[in-house]
């Protein structure tokens, strides 16, 4: 056999790998460089939703501890006294069977407005804490915690909570020092007793 007639057996063949079109398609390089520009823009997109959705709760919470601030007034009026509670309520209003409870049962609020994460977990405890001083119980446990300055016992009532993403300029809840608390941010209190 000729050296070219191998060549003409060879081309004959494999002839139609050769001749096919070029076909132009992605790279793995290209691939990469897009999943990498798809990751990082979804990223982003993540954390600005999950920003917004906090602030979303923080107005919330704005909005209920204005609503609760409101009734504690109209209950204060209706009854010459503000709710307070017989024993330490749970720290979290999860149910209307807290002192806030009053405020349902004397027809001031439909319904106890409870925090949109509400949960009692530490660090912070995003959820709404009330205490009404009454007369007849030991309230040390509450006494160590500052409201602008006075122990949280020095005023008819104190109402704690948390936000998330934003800065309020409501009172600090702090100890004696100054220290701020670790399981709220802020406190709003009523009148002095």
């Amino acid at each position: 056999m000729k050296k070219i007639d191998i060549i003409k057996i060879v081309e004959r063949f494999f002839g139609f790998l050769l001749k096919q079109p070029y076909v132009r398609g992605f790279t793995i390089i290209e691939m990469i460089v897009v999943i990498a520009i798809i990751g990082v823009l979804s990223s982003i997109v993540a954390v600005n939703v999950t920003n917004t959705i906090r602030k979303g709760r923080d107005a919330r919470r704005i909005a209920d501890v204005k609503q609760l601030q409101t009734a504690l007034i109209s209950y204060y009026e209706k009854t010459g006294h503000y709710p307070q509670f017989t024993a330490l309520d749970p720290r979290c209003n999860t149910t209307a069977s807290n002192s806030l409870g009053d405020l349902v049962t004397e027809k001031v609020l439909s319904s106890v407005p409870i925090d949109p994460t509400n949960t009692s977990s530490p660090s912070p405890r995003l959820c709404y804490e009330y205490i009404g001083i009454g007369t007849a119980l030991n309230y040390s446990a509450v006494s160590s915690w500052y409201c602008d300055g006075r122990p949280r016992t020095d005023y008819q009532y104190s109402f704690l909570f948390s936000t998330e993403s934003i800065t309020l300029t409501y009172s600090r809840l702090a100890n004696s020092a100054g220290t701020p608390n670790n399981e709220y941010t802020y406190c709003i209190h009523g009148p002095l007793r």
